[in-house]
């Protein structure tokens, strides 16, 4: 098919894509948080509801890392791996016409900090026009709560002092308690001393009444011999004599009731007492506890220190190991840079396709046939070319198609462009063969792969051996 097309067909599906919008996938992740120290199980599923009216048949499920080689179902073959596929990931799931049938899901065992990060669901299905679709809509992420040493020595020392600042608040309460007993003290000899203050104020009164009393009865006589033959004012007098001594019987009640109070706060000072000497208990009890929790925090602090001692060893060697790795991945990479530099031709392969397939969106092909691998630049098993050095390279990339109706694009591409796009199309009963060819600056370290970007149910294959094949070299370092 010519480029123009290709560009129409796409254009097509990009349109009912935007008319038809899908919320046909999900992916549910469990848990979503992990710990690298406790987790040992991470889940990750890619499920499809069918409830969207426009698919008619689920072809391909794809789930994986973000930005990286995915994982992908599809109908004829099981569970397809790819590049970024490592040992302790277990892949599965189920496709049929019935879109609600349809999952995909990922298994981590004892996940860590390669794990985390975005994941992506991917579904591709057929429409009621039969055509190919895409829809990437959902996406979930998985984050990581660790705890390193530095933090749980930290949350120790911590605790250690939450611990002391109890002991100390602890010492405070009994000082407190202690003041507060000394208070009361000082409170009892304030109602004793008042008690006898108002002991003498009675006693007091009562000589003042005594006193008065006489003058009464001085009245009384002087006003006998003066007012013989006035009877109405003595009886004024005797009633008034009456009213002062109704007022002596009321002194005399309350002298009474002044002597029931004094015998009520001697029962509040002996019940004072009884509180004194149990205070004096509580405190001792008190005494003892305080030196049992100060051993305790003796012996938690000597084991912490310890443990803080043996954890430092621990990250000192640490520390030298990953210097030592670190200084010997530069000294080689280094040499092997400055080897390739000596060499006239630093660094070519040329490698044959092995019959893979069936072929998928995505599919890394794989040329495990390899002729030559000078620098051993190439990797068989990944079909993945590492740069070795900064220059100028050429690749050359050759296919033939494997049976009558066949459509596959493959592009020669890096992480970041697409260098060449090979189509193969078996239209008629003759085999067809493509070739493409690119001349590229890379830098060292970049890595070049050949990757399928389309194929039709019909024809999912390539022929192999001789027919198809992928060479590359280095013209000239920079």
């Amino acid at each position: 098919m010519p480029p123009s097309g290709i560009l129409l067909l796409n254009l097509v599906i990009m349109v009912m894509a935007y008319m038809h919008p899908s919320q046909a996938v999900q992916i549910e992740v469990n848990p979503a948080v992990i710990n690298e120290m406790v987790t040992q199980k991470l889940s990750v599923t890619c499920v499809c509801d069918g409830s969207d009216y426009w698919i008619k048949n689920v072809v391909t499920l794809k789930l994986g890392k973000k930005g990286q080689e995915p994982i992908a179902l599809y109908s004829q073959g099981g569970v397809s791996t790819g590049a970024g596929m490592k040992h302790n990931i277990k892949a599965e799931g189920h496709i049929e016409k019935d879109a609600s049938k349809s999952f995909l899901r990922l298994t981590i065992k004892n996940p860590g900090v390669d794990d985390m990060g975005t994941y992506v669901c991917q579904v591709y299905y057929v429409d009621e026009a039969s055509l190919l679709m895409k829809d990437e809509i959902a996406e979930a992420n998985i984050t990581i709560n660790n705890e390193d040493t530095s933090t749980i020595l930290a949350n120790l020392m911590k605790e250690m002092s939450d611990l002391k600042e109890t002991v100390q608040q602890q010492g405070i309460v009994i000082q407190k308690q202690t003041k507060l007993m000394s208070r009361q003290k000082d409170n009892v000899e304030k109602q004793e001393n008042t008690t006898k203050t108002t002991n003498a104020v009675l006693q007091e009164k009562v000589l003042f009444l005594e006193s008065r009393l006489d003058e009464t009865n001085d009245i009384v006589n002087q006003q006998k011999n003066t007012i013989c033959n006035q009877e109405l004012k003595q009886n004024d007098q005797e009633m008034k004599l009456k009213e002062q001594e109704m007022k002596l019987k009321g002194q005399d009640m309350k002298l009474k009731e002044n002597e029931m109070k004094l015998k009520g706060q001697e029962m509040k000072l002996k019940d004072q007492e009884m509180k004194f000497k149990d205070l004096e208990s509580v405190l001792e009890q008190q005494n003892q506890s305080f030196s049992d929790h100060t051993n305790i925090l003796d012996g938690k602090f000597n084991e912490l220190f310890i443990q803080q001692a043996k954890l430092s060893e621990r990250s000192v060697f640490a520390l030298s190991r990953i210097h030592e790795l670190d200084e010997k991945e530069k000294n080689d990479i280094q040499s092997r840079r400055e080897f390739i530099k000596k060499e006239s031709v630093s660094s070519a392969f040329f490698a044959r396709y092995t019959n893979e397939g069936p072929l998928t969106v995505g599919h890394i092909l794989k040329f495990k046939e390899v002729l030559e691998n000078i620098g051993n630049d190439f990797n068989k098993d990944t079909g993945l070319y590492t740069v070795p050095v900064d220059g100028l390279y050429v690749f050359n990339l050759f296919a033939m198609s494997y049976i009558k109706g066949s459509r596959i694009l493959v592009a020669v591409q890096t992480s970041d462009k697409i260098l060449a796009v090979l189509l193969v199309e078996h239209a008629t009963d003759v085999y067809d063969q493509s070739s493409v060819s690119a001349v590229i600056k890379l830098k060292a370290d970049q890595k070049v792969w050949c990757q399928v970007h389309d194929v039709n149910r019909v024809g999912n294959r390539l022929h192999n051996s001789v027919y198809t094949g992928l060479a590359g070299y280095l013209i000239r370092p920079f």
